[in-house]
């Protein structure tokens, strides 16, 4: 199924019908953001970023160097990671990737590349 343009019900075009009941701002804002939102949706155009409780990171990494990253946004200190996934690393191959939690609640990662070097890599960290 192909859907159409999805609209915002503009305040105008309900007046047209006659005297609008006092409620109908109230009704109107919340039910034309649903609106906007379900049609970005369905456009193809939802992001992690916006969508789930993570946290992006681009880094530079040197093959096999452990680096140390506060994975929380402010406001965010009462999460806790769930997970990494490597995203990115450049136009390096990535032969090792781990992750743990160290104490201060930072994490530690680590990625190897086949060969050495260093890479920009982007990682989403997942947050609970």
């Amino acid at each position: 199924m192909k859907l159409g343009l999805l609209k915002r019900i503009p305040k105008e075009q309900l007046a047209k019908a006659g005297k609008l009941p006092d409620w109908i701002d109230a009704l109107l804002a919340p039910l034309n953001e649903f609106i906007e939102k379900v049609g970005i949706a369905l456009q193809g155009k939802l992001t992690f970023d916006d969508n789930f409780l993570c946290k992006p990171v681009f880094q530079s990494f040197d093959s096999g160097v452990e680096k140390e990253i506060n994975p929380y946004n402010e406001g965010q200190q009462t999460l806790s990671v769930d997970g990494v996934i490597l995203l990115s690393s450049g136009t390096k191959r990535v032969s090792e990737f781990g992750w743990y939690r160290k104490t201060n609640r930072n994490i530690a990662v680590t990625i190897a590349f086949a060969g050495g070097g260093s890479a920009d890599c982007k990682i989403l960290v997942l947050l609970k």
